[in-house]
């Protein structure tokens, strides 16, 4: 069977010359920063073969490596082998993290491309000289990648809720003093779930909603589609 990631490397490495990037870091995340991510946001996988939970995989122009940690080595030397792709053993002795290999690919003036819906501008730390962009490299090649998430949210019935959705929201509503201290720049699903007495089925393996609230100066602000967003607005407020 022909391994498709030298393909998707190539690929992707074209889109990088044409858009001036010397490098992709690709990481394991998806806008909220969850542990089980929906296909949608699985381009690490896609481009490196590796299905670990855990890995950040980095394009260069003409080197590739892969970080992971203990639990996934085994794994990864298998799955990685033939794509081109070095695998990097996280805190084991002699081997870079990925920000200080970064440092030594990377040249003054530079471009570091990585996507801005993956959480991964978490990831790039203070690279100096090089400028940081969110283009979403692999999601221009990836030409069947699957949708966003839109399986149906359903409510949390009342008799199964320990709190009322209004009485959860009101702190953020209203802007308490520990809301106003701590706004919460965007909720992580779980939290969505607990906020709204909703319930997602986006994750097989947990019910929160991965189109959570964002709140500014402790007022929470409505940023789920519009199915979900149909959903919350035509329910009580119990």
């Amino acid at each position: 069977m022909n391994n498709p990631i030298p393909t998707r490397l190539a690929a992707l490495r074209a889109a990088m010359k044409q858009h001036g990037v010397a490098a992709v870091l690709v990481p394991s995340a998806d806008p909220h920063l969850s542990e089980y991510l929906p296909a949608h946001w699985s381009a690490r996988e896609w481009l490196s073969g590796f299905d670990g939970s855990a890995g950040t995989l980095i394009v260069g122009r003409e080197q590739a490596g892969l970080w992971t940690d203990s639990r996934y080595f085994a794994q990864a030397e298998q799955q990685l082998a033939g794509s081109g792709i070095a695998l990097m053993k996280l805190r084991v002795p002699h081997t870079p993290e990925h920000l200080e290999w970064l440092r030594q690919q990377l040249h003054e003036g530079d471009v570091l491309a990585v996507a801005g819906d993956s959480g991964g501008r978490r990831s790039t730390g203070e690279l100096a000289g090089v400028s940081v962009r969110t283009d979403d490299l692999p999601g221009m090649i990836w030409s069947d990648r699957p949708a966003l998430p839109q399986a149906p949210v359903v409510e949390h019935e009342p008799r199964y809720a320990c709190i009322a959705r209004a009485e959860q929201i009101r702190p953020l509503a209203q802007g308490d003093a520990q809301a106003r201290r701590h706004p919460p720049p965007a909720v992580q699903p779980r939290r969505h779930a607990w906020l709204t007495n909703l319930r997602g089925s986006d994750s097989r393996v947990q019910p929160g909603v991965p189109r959570p609230l964002a709140g500014a100066g402790g007022r929470p602000r409505n940023a789920v589609p519009v199915a979900a967003s149909d959903v919350l607005a035509a329910l009580p407020p119990y």
